[in-house]
């Protein structure tokens, strides 16, 4: 098991921070390295505000872990047993996201340089704003004056490609690239550019499709994200699917006082970017990105988002788009919006977080509620290793 963890002291958030990347026995937690972090994202920034991609920095791959050790730092690998730096990748300072598939690593490298800290000279938790501030909008004066947020979807971003296995460059692509819609299957690599969903070869970087347009959330200024949210893209069994929050978002947050219509989810053709059906998505980020699982056929989401939302989980055939399972609650979770992170998912389950964990069987259709255990905002819980571990509650 594999974490970064600051070590600093807990009575004062105002007291040095110690950001360490960490090593255990997955089994028994007994330590096994820790590798020291210098610098890392604030921890000072207001409740709830991210960013939704720092999580993004960690990858295991069998024996070797990816990871940047440091907020600015270049993609390392590291040896898993041992902690001990094997190898770095050039040109990967600002690495936001890591994903490695087929051998390959890939890197989104954000070339804009990012002041982490400048929120917390503006930014008050009685402004209740996710990004720094700009001169307020008359439509917004009202809800979150003015904010501007582009730096999380139009910074100056390009993806690397590497050699896994060694240090060689293989390609890279200049491209908006929305935080967490990097994916890689079926020998390509997808991601949403704010206007389309992308697919080019990962052996070269060459673009084999553009789509026509699919929907995204634009920000509360229509400008660009902010920080903690992310939409979500899956690619899985020659296909790809999206959720881009682009108007229950909006809704919630002030922009009318009617709810505007559920969001959407879109499935394309891997081979073609052809859009192949489009259905509702249910209002399943709480300040966080969107929930998509596809699961045994099914593209599964829920109306979890805001306080007395039915909880009803959908899937939808992956081929067709129909609705062909609806599963609403058979306990009471209680009427509270959603934690402040996105479910999670493994084969049977679908881990929601009212309370604390509720596990949706899809096999029993049964729910099951415990209350005395919750993740944190952002980051949540993780299902691996037939266990569930939970980070520190704030």
């Amino acid at each position: 098991m594999f974490y970064i963890f600051d070590e600093g002291s807990p009575v004062s958030p105002q007291l040095p921070s110690s950001w360490k990347l960490i090593a255990r026995d997955a089994f028994s937690g007994v330590l096994l390295w820790k590798r020291d972090i210098a610098k890392w994202h604030t921890n000072l920034w207001p409740l709830k505000s991210g960013p939704a991609s720092l999580p993004r920095r960690l990858v295991v791959i069998g024996d070797t872990v990816y990871v940047t050790l440091g907020i600015d730092a270049p993609v390392v690998a590291l040896d898993a047993a041992t902690g001990k730096t094997l190898r770095e990748y050039p040109k990967t300072a600002g690495a936001e996201e890591i994903i490695v598939a087929d051998g390959v690593m890939l890197a989104l490298v954000n070339r804009t340089p990012v002041d982490y800290t400048a929120d917390l000279k503006t930014d008050t938790e009685q402004g209740k704003s996710r990004d720094r501030r700009t001169t307020p909008s008359p439509q917004m004066s009202k809800i979150w004056a003015g904010i501007r947020s582009t730096r999380w979807s139009h910074g100056d971003r390009i993806i690397r490609a590497f050699d896994a296995k060694n240090d060689k460059p293989l390609w890279e692509h200049k491209s908006t690239v929305l935080p967490l819609t990097l994916a890689a299957n079926d020998a390509q690599v997808y991601f949403h550019n704010s206007e389309s969903i992308v697919a080019v070869k990962l052996a070269d970087g060459k673009v084999n499709w553009t789509s026509k347009p699919v929907a995204v959330w634009k920000g509360l200024d229509g400008r660009g994200l902010q920080s903690w949210f992310a939409p979500t893209l899956v690619a899985r069994d020659k296909k790809v699917f999206f959720a881009g929050g682009e108007k229950t978002h909006m809704s919630y947050m002030g922009w009318g006082s009617k709810d505007i219509g559920e969001d959407t989810m879109t499935a394309l053709s891997a081979k073609t970017g052809e859009k192949l059906w489009t259905a509702e998505h249910p209002y399943s980020g709480y300040n966080s990105p969107e929930d998509l699982f596809v699961i045994d056929g099914k593209v599964w989401a829920g109306s979890t988002a805001k306080n007395g939302a039915s909880g009803t989980y959908s899937g939808h055939d992956m081929n067709s788009g129909e609705k062909a399972k609806s599963l609403p609650p058979t306990v009471k979770t209680s009427w509270f919006h959603h934690r402040c992170y996105r479910a999670k998912a493994t084969e049977r389950y679908i881990l929601l977080r009212k309370r604390g964990v509720e596990f949706l069987d899809l096999t029993e259709e049964e729910h099951s509620r415990n209350d005395w255990l919750r993740g944190p905002c952002r980051h949540g819980v993780v299902p691996a290793n037939g266990l569930l571990y939970a980070p520190p509650h704030p």
